[in-house]
């Protein structure tokens, strides 16, 4: 067998797709998290993302980073930074909480991100393995939970009928 890159693929007769997890799995622990398709990857994500929270109404802001607002002056943002995505809640332009990076793993042979779970939403195909959970979902969770996790904050700093600190 040659070792080159170059020679059409074979016609497979046995079946692939768990050796293909297997090697995508071990390529990503190998280091390549920072590499150039996990940016476009993740990149990708955001514009999609940011797209979704358009459609549905919600203020978008998307640069470096993907900020997500609402119209009482709470935010959640998201980021990737050395092949992690990153999120941190923020009221009124001020951090709140420590940023979390986000259980999400590259697949090369998809070139997306993806979920580290199974993902309980989707019925599996009988025969196959449970697809990985959508990065969009991981996501959107997170930045759903930094906006919740804002307001709850906030709701017990102060009261708002006397602006009073409620701790």
């Amino acid at each position: 067998m040659s070792g080159t890159t170059d020679q059409p693929r074979l016609s497979t007769q046995y079946d692939e797709e768990e050796a293909t997890q297997i090697l995508a799995g071990h390529l990503e622990s190998l280091g390549a998290r920072a590499s150039p398709d996990r940016a476009a990857a993740a990149n990708l994500l955001f514009a999609e993302t940011a797209a979704l929270c358009r459609e549905l109404k919600y203020e978008v802001k998307l640069a470096d980073t993907l900020e997500l607002r609402t119209g009482d002056g709470h935010a959640a943002h998201a980021w990737y930074a050395e092949g992690d995505i990153f999120t941190v809640g923020s009221f009124q332009a001020r951090r709140t909480g420590d940023p979390r990076p986000l259980p999400l793993r590259f697949n090369p042979v998809t070139r997306r991100l993806e979920g580290l779970e199974e993902d309980s939403y989707r019925v599996p195909v009988p025969g196959q393995p449970r697809a990985r959970r959508s990065a969009k979902a991981v996501l959107a969770q997170a930045l759903v939970a930094a906006l919740s996790e804002q307001a709850q904050e906030h709701r017990h700093v102060t009261r708002p009928d006397t602006g009073y600190s409620t701790r």
